[in-house]
């Protein structure tokens, strides 16, 4: 025959454990979910909803973005400003060399008048001595002294032709090193504009900062609502 196995009922005492631990069952909290900071603060204050941590990522990378611009516009200045020191250094070279050639044209300026006087005194001498008439061998050793010292002259009128068509281009250079100078200023006038703009740019970019970490930087956010942001929800 078969045999049959009879369970046997709980009683109302089984019954109520079992409601009790059900009851504990429940009551026990949920675990936490993994919490942090966006900053280096405390982390104090409430939790940020996950559009507050949505708009403080987007903040955060759009303020990484704009200090990445400010750090390249600033060394970019700070080439050209070595640039122009250079620049300044040579054009104060050039420009100097442009005085002493110039000094040395007024000299030869004169002595080409010097001599230009000369020459105008010996051909009044050189004249009268024609004019005279006379022989003898103190006219012919006047004569001799007359002719060395017109071949003296002659050297002389030479030997500044040759200076100062070694010379030849200062004036040029002077009005190129002039053009220089204007370009120079020019370039310097609109670096000192630029580095305003950004020197403003950094302050108030250290304002935007500053007002992130106050609003954004010292909160806490769970880890769930940042992994869903960056996978787009």
């Amino acid at each position: 025959m078969p045999h049959f196995v009879i369970c046997p009922v709980p009683t109302p005492a089984l019954a109520r454990t079992a409601a009790l631990a059900l009851v504990t069952v429940l009551a026990l909290p949920l675990p936490a979910q993994a919490q942090k900071s966006l900053g280096s603060g405390s982390g104090s204050g409430p939790v940020m909803t996950r559009d507050e941590l949505r708009a403080c990522l987007k903040q955060q990378a759009t303020l990484k973005t704009m200090v990445e611009q400010y750090e390249k516009e600033k060394a970019d200045l700070e080439r050209e400003r070595d640039d122009i020191q250079a620049a300044r250094k040579a054009l104060e070279a050039e420009s100097g060399g442009v005085q002493a050639d110039a000094a040395k044209i007024n000299e030869l300026n004169a002595r080409t008048q010097a001599l230009t006087q000369r020459i105008e005194e010996w051909n009044a001498r050189w004249q009268e001595f024609e004019k005279s008439g006379r022989s003898g061998p103190l006219v012919d050793r006047q004569r001799r002294r007359l002719v060395a010292e017109k071949r003296e002259m002659e050297a002389e009128e030479q030997e500044l032709t040759a200076q100062r068509e070694s010379l030849g281009g200062v004036g040029g250079g002077a009005a190129e090193v002039n053009a220089k100078v204007e370009a120079l200023n020019a370039r310097t006038v609109a670096w000192n504009e630029r580095n305003k703009q950004v020197v403003k740019k950094g302050e108030d970019l250290t304002q935007e900062r500053d007002l992130w970490a106050s609003e954004c930087g010292s909160r806490r956010y769970r880890e769930d609502d940042e992994i869903a942001i960056r996978n787009g929800k």
